[in-house]
């Protein structure tokens, strides 16, 4: 019996029975041949070169489009950024002159109010009897709205002020006059 040779006998699982035959390798192994590359692995190399090439060259074209978009996205941006500032620009200017223009006018206006109602004073205090105390107060209270910068309110509570004087007087008139009217009816009656 060879030592050299081991052997084994196995089933498979469909029932089949088989040798196995193993040896020890031999001393000498086999000579492997350095043959030179064949035509095929000359044209592979060539191949995979240019498809290496290829492939950098449309990751290199991929890449330029995409900062290509992201610079038009950009743009676009700047573009909107920029129209929107000069939209917000215009409308604080317009704002601004509609203010300006409707402060003035409000500002005309109450001149023309407050110039409207001293007018209307001074001429309620000529046309009622003249008082020494009522013609320093009104002089005194002119004095103060032309010096002061005042609502309109407080011309209008001086000018009611100043007419429910003139009520007051006009009733008191009237009571004299009835009081007259009363006395001289008596009068007559008595002396007839």
């Amino acid at each position: 019996m060879d030592f050299n040779v081991h052997r084994k006998e196995i089933k498979s699982p469909g029932g089949v029975a088989f040798e196995l035959v193993w040896e020890k390798p031999s001393k000498d192994p086999a000579k492997v041949l350095n043959s030179p590359p064949s035509k095929d692995d000359i044209n592979v190399e060539k191949r995979i070169k240019e498809k290496q090439i290829a492939a950098e060259e449309r990751r290199k074209s991929m890449e330029c489009s995409r900062q290509q978009q992201a610079q038009k996205n950009n743009q676009k941006i700047m573009e909107a950024r920029a129209k929107a500032e000069a939209l917000d620009k215009k409308f604080k200017e317009e704002a601004e002159v509609k203010l300006m223009e409707k402060l003035q006018r409000i500002e005309g206006n109450q001149k023309a109010c407050k110039e409207n109602l001293l007018l209307k004073l001074k001429e309620h205090l000529l046309s009622t009897k003249p008082c020494a105390y009522r013609i320093i107060v009104v002089n005194l209270a002119l004095e103060h709205l032309l010096s002061t910068k005042l609502w309109p309110s407080h011309i209008i509570v001086l000018y009611l002020a100043l007419e429910q004087d003139e009520k007051i007087e006009k009733v008191q008139k009237r009571k004299k006059v009835i009081g007259d009217i009363g006395d001289d009816g008596d009068a007559s009656s008595t002396s007839s």
